[in-house]
């Protein structure tokens, strides 16, 4: 596999380089028995002489700018590449599935970090889910071991059962 990506000046706006991210992991999950990896050109914009560079000598094809201020496809990709997604449920709590499809592994030592307060993820086989209950509602973070937030969601907890 091939990296991929859309340059920003490419597109008619953020939407279209975040629609082609999705459409492109959506395709290699259909692959997902014999694909077991992608790669996003590029992380950051970079400068460069190469022809076609526009005027200020950067090559606009990153996640974050120049200036490393993330850009909504920055957002895309964390949710499109993280290990697992997170789904409100009622009653306060967020549902942690462990993807099956792409990227595809054992969830281990992972925690979700909310409101100040740390909750630890059960093991979760590629598949499996777990309904977690939060203490507050807002941004909900999945942090794997060593610290690292590898998915930011905000949430609105309804408390109802």
């Amino acid at each position: 596999m091939s990296e991929f990506g859309i340059r920003t000046d490419g597109v008619k706006d953020e939407s279209g380089r975040v629609a082609h991210l999705r459409e492109a992991m959506a395709a290699f999950r259909q692959c997902s028995e014999f694909v077991i990896g992608a790669s996003v050109w590029t992380f950051n914009d970079y400068l460069s002489r190469f022809p076609g560079t526009n005027p200020n000598g950067y090559r606009p094809w990153g996640l974050v700018g120049p200036d490393r201020e993330p850009r909504g496809m920055y957002i895309a990709w964390q949710e499109e590449f993280a290990p697992a997604t997170l789904e409100p449920v009622d009653g306060g709590k967020v549902r942690v599935t462990a993807r099956k499809d792409f990227p595809s592994y054992v969830l281990r030592d992972y925690s979700l970090r909310c409101g100040g307060a740390v909750v630890p993820v059960p093991v979760l086989k590629p598949g499996e889910s777990k309904e977690i209950a939060l203490p507050s509602g807002g941004e909900v973070d999945l942090v794997k071991p060593g610290g690292f937030v590898i998915l930011k969601k905000l949430f609105i907890v309804n408390r109802k059962t």
